[in-house]
């Protein structure tokens, strides 16, 4: 659930300022000292004065001002304000108050009604209040937000009104003179709070302080209180409430100048005193749990927190470094985002106090008298409290605690003072200009000796035997014992490459490196063997005098010597390889001039530079930069760093001296997601795009642009921005303002990375991933691929068909009239010998029967062959009939099929040739003359090969007409025949041959049984 900003701000510490508080203890401000960012006008923001504040799930901060809203990505500001040519616009430019809705929109309250940024579409819905009774401008002024917990969208200002997150309808409460149920007395509704335990919402009205029942939709005040709440006892005007939303209840008093506070609304209050010459102007709670602070708010006086646990105040500092910058101080609201980092809503703009910058403090020395910085240029350790500095102004010690400087009661000590050592033995080692080391005893406060040397001093350190090393600016290196009396003074005619000294360091063993002015590079001293050795840095790129002049240096765990030097960035010597590496700007550094060089407990490598304070993974080899501003005059070499032996880093720059805790510095700020400003195809924004994690465009979308940044608070650190297109890049490329660009972008599938560096110069651990699917045309799709393929398969299929149909066709017609032919020559046979044999075999009987009567009686012979003749003529006249049923049956002509074989099964029957079982359903009708004849010669070949070759003695035949087709089912028990061997006969072949031309089927039986049996299927048209 989001949390409304302001007034009810879920992440808000309360803020105020006090001019006199009674029973409260004061503490030392835990703020002032703070490192704040900055975001103003100067940045983009639409104005100074910010009212409120929230970052959305996405990660976007969106900024509620005075005069617009405003969305902040970590590098620009994109702003929303009012107009009125832009029907989908904000309503106006004074926004007070901000919530995010489950579904992610935006809502914005207004001084003109209640706005819904939709992220989906980019356009503002607008939520206009109205009562019948009321000037709608003077409704439409919202000074209370909230959300309770089925999203519900509440808002005060006149009465109590509500948004319903399913229906989007409004509903008004309002005061009702007859119903004490209902909101206490008329007037302006403010503090509008939502109370998660309770489920209901606190807010105030002229006279009273009221508490919302949603469930039962009641309201309880000091005249309707059924369940005794005390927090209603008290007088209830002129107070500011607050509330932190799990039933605690805050109340400050104006007339009786005290703050109550009830854990819950029957508990007894615990009050204090307190009195401000001012109208406090609202109290804010923070319901961060462990943070226990409320916030007091005046219109013209710095902001204060009360923490009620620890009964402690802290006042609002001017972040910004300029007490006489009151705006700043005027806090209106404060919000903590999901890392950590507290944003305080000011006239002035953004203060921001960075979780990361947690382990660092600043503190600002005031000037000189003659109102310059106090150019501090050495320091040493005071104790726990305080520091030495040597400044040019001379020697002062600086408390911590209580920021308060002191300075010395000796002209000695007002010199100049470049090096400072505390031997830790109550003796301060001082070097001024003019040529003097100073002893300082620290229990007295004065100088116990006075040393003239032969140059100015630069550096001071001690070995473990207690020797004091002095370097000298161009006199060599002096050695003391701990009292101050010189041992040995080591120059050029000792071994040493130049007299000119900058920095050095002692590896508390044997050893003392050395860096010199003047391009001479770096030295090596062997405190055993007392021998110099000499060393120049050597690489292919620079061999310049800034890069061997070398300011500070010191020796790491894997025995490798960092050098700071002037103008040529930091260097590493590997001694064991003698090679060089180099790190500059460029690569991340904050600059190219180093001052100081230390290593924390962590092994990692702390570099001051004339621009700032950077952070070494030895490792990994990133580098984190702080954003802190060095101001120094010039990128002269200043010892500006001090180790304390609490493992502190203190640095100085002119007047400011900052305090790190390296333990403590959170430099980890890789795990931040890259923020999607906008989603562009051929440059036209596409809002639904923005936040999804697989983007799917089409063929002729290939041209696309996305918007990106990174989500750091301070835009004055500039990140550097890369992205690669995975399967469609190389390599990656640099994006300039976080803009990834590409064109004509094939169909495909690809993985899009956004990277970008973070305030400490780190790239991201892992940069953001976007799908990215662009279709193929429908031309270029495997299913178009894979039905183009069908149809060129069917075509050819088809082409090929038609083609054998052809063919088979043209064979049908060749075969049909071939049959036709024959058939015709068959019936003029028959006619033929019907007409000329036939009449030639009866004259020929009648004849040879007119002989009978000349026949002799006593020749039985010529009887014999009388009746022999006779009977020839007979079976002639026989066969012949035969022959014309074969040729051209007279029944099928005139009766048709069924009749036909009929007629002819009787035939077979009475010559006693073969037993003929014949069965027929559904052939009462007449068929088409061609399948009738068809069906016919394939019946009479079947019947032929069974009498030629089956030797059967039973033929069973079976004909039926089944959904337009005719089924011949036809065997015999004979010995069978070989179909293949007869296929190469006339009579099966014409079997296939009439079939085929009436588009039959025929299926042959199994050949292993006894008989022959045949299945012949017709198609018929009726």
């Amino acid at each position: 659930m989001a949390n409304a900003i302001a007034p009810i701000l879920s992440r808000f510490v309360l803020l105020f300022s006090i001019f006199f508080l009674k029973d409260i203890s004061f503490a030392f401000s835990q703020l002032k000292n703070t490192y704040f960012e900055r975001l103003s006008v100067k940045n983009g923001l639409s104005h100074n004065y910010a009212t409120a504040i929230l970052q959305d799930k996405d990660g976007f901060y969106w900024i509620a001002t005075n005069d617009g809203l405003n969305r902040f990505d970590g590098s620009a500001f994109t702003v929303f304000r009012y107009n009125k040519n832009d029907s989908f616009g904000i309503t106006h430019n004074v926004c007070s108050y901000l919530l995010e809705g489950r579904d992610g929109d935006i809502w914005i309250a207004t001084m003109k009604g209640i706005n819904r940024y939709s992220k989906k579409t980019g356009v503002f819905k607008k939520y206009f209040l109205h009562h019948p009774k009321i000037n709608d401008d003077i409704l439409n002024r919202i000074y209370g937000f909230a959300m309770d917990k089925e999203g519900n969208i509440w808002a005060t200002g006149y009465g109590l009104w509500k948004i319903d997150a399913v229906t989007d309808s409004i509903t008004g409460y309002y005061f009702d003179a007859n119903n004490s149920r209902s909101v206490s007395d008329g007037g302006e509704t403010t503090s509008l709070y939502y109370d998660t335990l309770l489920n209901g919402l606190w807010f105030q009205t002229p006279d009273h302080v009221n508490f919302f029942d949603i469930g039962s939709a009641q309201f309880f005040h000091s005249t309707n209180n059924p369940k005794r709440w005390r927090v209603f006892d008290l007088p209830n005007k002129n107070v500011a409430m607050a509330a932190d939303g799990k039933a605690a209840i805050w109340m400050y008093d104006e007339l009786q100048k005290k703050l109550y506070h009830f854990d819950n609304p029957l508990s007894d209050p615990v009050s204090v005193s307190i009195f401000f010459p001012k109208s406090v102007a609202n109290i804010k709670v923070n319901t961060k749990e462990g943070d226990d602070l409320l916030l007091f708010n005046f219109d013209l006086m710095p902001a204060l927190f009360y923490n009620w646990k620890t009964n402690k105040t802290d006042t609002m500092p001017a972040p910004f470094g300029d007490p006489g910058d009151k705006n700043s101080r005027l806090v209106h609201s404060v919000y903590t985002d999901r890392e950590g980092n507290t944003w305080y809503c000011t006239r002035a703009g953004i203060a921001i106090a960075a979780k990361h910058y947690d382990a660092i403090k600043i503190f600002h020395l005031p000037n000189t008298a003659e109102g310059f910085p106090l150019a501090t240029w050495s320091m040493a350790n005071d104790g726990h409290e305080g520091l030495w500095l040597g400044t040019k102004n001379g020697l002062l010690r600086y408390n911590i605690e209580n920021n308060g400087l002191q300075s010395m009661n000796s002209p000695l000590l007002n010199a100049t003072t470049r090096a400072l050592y505390n031997d830790g033995d109550s003796v301060l080692w001082i070097s001024t200009s003019g040529r003097k080391l100073l002893l300082l005893h620290l229990r007295s406060n004065k100088i116990s000796r006075t040393i003239e040397i032969p140059g100015n001093g630069i550096f001071l350190l001690a070995d473990r035997q207690g020797h004091i090393w002095l370097g000298t600016w161009n006199q060599g290196l002096l050695e003391f014992d701990n009292k101050g009396n010189l041992l040995h003074h080591y120059t050029s005619k000792n071994g040493l490459a130049y007299d000119g000294l900058i920095g050095a360091w002692y590896d508390g063993n044997n050893e003392i490196w050395i860096g010199m002015n003047g391009g001479n590079g770096f030295a090596r001293f062997d405190l055993k063997n007392r021998q110099f050795s000499n060393y120049l840095i050597t690489t292919k790129l620079d061999n310049s005098v800034g890069s061997n002049t070398v300011n500070t240096l010191l020796k790491d765990g894997q025995g490798k010597i960092w050098l700071g030097t002037y103008g040529g960035g930091l260097y590493c010597f590997d001694t064991g390889k003698n090679v060089y590496s180099n790190y500059r700007q460029a690569d991340g550094l904050s600059g190219d001039f180093v001052n100081t060089l230390q290593l924390d407990g962590a092994g990692n490598l702390w570099i001051s530079t004339t621009k700032g304070i950077d952070m070494l993974d030895i490792k990994s080899g990133s580098i984190s930069r702080l954003n802190i501003a060095m101001e120094f005059d010039d990128n002269g070499y200043i010892n500006n760093k001090l180790l304390s032996t609490e493992g502190k880093l203190f640095y100085s720059a002119n007047n400011k001296i900052i305090l790190v805790r390296p333990s403590q510095f959170a430099g980890k700020m890789n795990t931040r997601q890259i923020l999607l400003s906008s989603f562009k195809v051929f440059d036209k924004e596409i809002p639904a795009l923005a936040n999804q994690t697989v983007i799917r465009l089409r063929y002729n979308e290939n041209f696309f642009t996305v918007n990106y940044s990174m989500p750091k608070i301070s835009p004055e650190i500039p990140a550097k921005y890369r992205y690669i297109l995975r399967g469609f890049d190389k390599n990656w490329r640099t994006a300039l303002n976080g803009i990834a660009n590409y064109t004509n972008v094939p169909p495909g599938t690809y993985t899009l990375l956004l990277d970008a560096t973070n305030e400490t110069g780190k790239w991201l651990d892992r940069p953001r991933e976007i799908s990215i699917i662009v279709s193929p045309p429908f031309w270029k799709t495997w299913w178009f691929y894979t039905l183009l393929l069908l149809l060129i398969m069917g075509s050819v299929i088809g082409i090929v068909r038609t083609r054998v149909n052809r063919v088979r066709k043209n064979e049908r017609e060749q075969l049909r009239l071939i049959v036709a032919t024959q058939e015709k020559e068959k019936k003029n046979i028959s006619a033929g010998l019907h007409d000329d044999l036939g009449v030639r075999l009866s004259a020929l009987k009648y004849f040879v029967a007119s002989l009978k009567p000349f026949l002799q009686k006593e020749n039985p012979s010529a009887d014999d062959t009388y009746k022999k003749t006779m009977a020839t003529i007979d079976e002639s006249v026989e066969d012949i009939r035969y022959l014309l049923i074969n040729l051209s049956p007279k029944t099928l002509d005139e009766y048709g099929y069924l009749l036909a074989v009929e007629d002819l099964v009787n035939k077979l029957g009475r010559l006693h040739v073969i037993e003929v079982n014949l069965r027929q359903k559904g052939m009462e009708q007449r068929l088409q003359q061609e399948i009738e004849s068809g069906l016919y010669r394939i019946t009479q070949e079947l019947i032929n090969n069974t009498l030629k070759h089956a030797e059967a003695n039973t033929i069973n035949l079976s004909i039926e007409k089944i959904n337009n087709h005719i089924h011949l089912q036809y065997s015999d028990d004979g010995k069978g025949f070989d179909l293949e061997k007869e296929k190469q006969g006339y009579g099966v072949e014409n079997i296939y041959t009439r079939v085929a031309l009436l588009n039959g089927k025929i299926e042959w039986g199994d050949a292993s049984r006894a008989g022959t049996a045949v299945h012949i299927s017709v198609p018929i048209h009726t």
